[in-house]
């Protein structure tokens, strides 16, 4: 983990500078908030899903992202009132039905 969050930052520092912006004159809220993405995000969410590989099937711990825009669809609606339309809520539908399946799939290759 050590090594891909080295090249990433290596690689993302210098992206500002390139396209002409710059690291300074933001409002405090927004660092703040870069940290805790930083902190949440990535340290804490990517890096559980790199440790449960060790534990669960690539598979699930790949299907297990799928649930990222749902969760933050419901987020939306509790915290901002924003309604998801009937082609988002179909979708995370189909998305459901697809993890269940591979679930259940997997559960049987493993205990049959």
């Amino acid at each position: 983990m050590a090594i891909a969050y080295t090249t990433a930052a290596v690689v993302l520092i210098p992206l500002p500078l390139l396209f002409g912006t710059g690291y300074t004159g933001y409002p405090w809220a927004v660092y703040g908030y870069i940290g805790l993405m930083a902190i949440l995000s990535q340290v804490i969410g990517h890096t559980t899903l790199n440790w449960a590989v060790q534990w669960i099937s690539p598979t699930l711990v790949t299907l297990a992202i799928l649930f990222e825009p749902i969760s933050s669809s419901i987020l939306g609606y509790f915290i901002f009132q924003e309604v998801p339309q009937n082609s988002v809520l179909f979708g995370a539908l189909i998305v459901l039905v697809g993890v269940a399946i591979a679930v259940r799939e997997e559960h049987h290759k493993h205990y049959s």
